[in-house]
């Protein structure tokens, strides 16, 4: 059973549009237009706009700036002067009238800004999504496949008619689901932004959020691990050291995610997709951060996020079996929530069987001590026992044969020891009968 996404919080809206010198910033895309145009515009330089646009009229120091833009972090103030010149080359200011410098003091807005709240629209899609239509909104890629759907959600596979080239297009047709696109969009922009494109998130490409149904365009990352394995001749059928390789792949890309704060929330084999080159290298891709959320809840509030919840604000959200107890409890979610679900899929590779959940006498499914040992410390109950992180899992997993050899020499060295000491034992006890043996010779003679 799933649970729904996050819901939305009482009162949210998709944000505002901020109109300033012909150049305006949507929140609910995070877009800047300048002359009507979108721009392309870095998260540093997107951060201080948005001080700046919150305070329009007012001198925001330097420091507010740094703090609001690297909370908890030491930052030169030259890296605070690269952004501000950035932002002004996306603004195309280039005489500074827009963002203007107060010297030894700080920075304002030199321009009148208006803001609009945007309101969402209400009226519901009712048109049908069928394989070689057009893709509404995305002409010319048809619509290929359907890779799974609900009331209000669709995910499809898409293929441009000329160069065959195949994407994945989200869609919710109703505009009351956009939150969980909008967050995905964000997530995905914040850990670009942070940690540059890298091949184990999936990309987001493209979204619309202004017409139903709404979508987000993504790069095809390949099957997902359930199907994967299926096209192997099933779980059981690939050899457990790719099996649990695949599981340390897993946990490197989230413990990633976790160095910048992004918890995922919703682990489970279907969001992980195994892309398969013609050369046979494999790559692992998470996928679907429309659960997720983010640690640092200040970073949100300089970006002017409504869509974006931090940790400790959701609603119950992600799929039960892989759900930590905690969560289940209703305590926020935190990273070694993320473990836990590493932890169920661990189990669940070892054992072959992608529908097995981590139940009472479990324990007794596995024959390798390491492994089990594995197992228990990633699914711990109590969440201050559990194993401290992903990267815990991925170093495990990836020293099994090391840890396999030690605990071997241990046991070798352990029965060497029950040896001596039995040899030892039986030694006191004969030795009183080897004394009284040779008295009793003595007085004989």
């Amino acid at each position: 059973m799933s649970v729904d996404a996050a819901a939305p919080l009482a009162g949210e809206t998709p944000g505002n549009l901020w109109t300033f010198a012909g150049r305006e910033f949507d929140e609910s895309r995070l877009e800047l237009r300048v002359d009507g145009a979108p721009v392309e515009i870095e998260l540093k330089p997107l951060e201080i706009l948005v001080e700046l646009l919150e305070r329009a009229g007012e001198v925001v120091t330097k420091n507010q700036l740094l703090d609001a833009v690297w909370p908890g972090l030491t930052v030169v103030e030259g890296s605070l002067s690269t952004a501000v010149h950035k932002l002004r080359k996306a603004l195309r200011d280039d005489d500074a009238a827009i963002v203007v410098t107060v010297p030894r003091v700080g920075y304002r807005l030199g321009v009148a800004a208006r803001r609009t709240p945007l309101q969402p629209e209400l009226v519901a899609w009712s048109g049908d999504l069928q394989a070689g239509a057009p893709v509404p909104g995305r002409l010319p890629w048809r619509l290929a496949r359907s890779l799974g759907s609900s009331r209000h959600r669709a995910v499809w596979l898409g293929e441009h008619p000329h160069t065959h080239e195949v994407r994945v297009f989200k869609f919710v047709t109703d505009a009351s689901q956009l939150r969980t696109l909008r967050r995905e969009v964000t997530v995905f922009r914040f850990l670009r932004e942070s940690l540059g494109d890298r091949d184990e998130f999936v990309r987001v490409l493209e979204w619309s959020f202004q017409n139903a149904p709404y979508f987000i365009e993504s790069e095809y990352g390949g099957a997902n691990l359930a199907e994967w394995a299926e096209a192997q001749g099933g779980l059981s059928a690939v050899p457990l050291s790719t099996r649990i390789e695949i599981v340390a792949e897993i946990a490197e890309a989230v413990a990633t995610a976790h160095a910048v704060g992004v918890l995922h929330r919703d682990l489970k084999p279907a969001n992980i997709l195994v892309k398969q080159s013609p050369g046979g290298t494999r790559q692992i891709k998470v996928a679907d951060f429309g659960s997720a959320s983010l640690t640092d809840s200040s970073r949100l509030k300089a970006l002017g996020i409504t869509s974006l919840t931090a940790t400790g604000a959701e609603s119950l959200t992600g799929t039960v079996l892989y759900l930590a107890p905690e969560v289940i409890a209703g305590a926020p979610a935190t990273a070694l929530s993320d473990v836990y679900a590493l932890g169920v899929i661990l189990y669940q590779a070892v054992v072959g069987d992608f529908r097995r959940a981590v139940s009472t006498g479990w324990e007794d499914t596995i024959q390798d001590p390491a492994l089990r040992e594995d197992i228990a410390s990633a699914t711990y109950g109590d969440a201050t026992r559990r194993l401290r992180s992903a990267t815990e899992v991925t170093a495990r997993l990836r020293s099994l044969d090391a840890r396999r050899a030690e605990r071997e020499r241990l046991a070798e060295v352990r029965a060497q020891q029950e040896v001596a000491e039995r040899r030892h034992a039986l030694a006191r006890i004969r030795r009183p009968w080897i004394a009284l043996a040779a008295g009793a010779i003595g007085w004989v003679g």
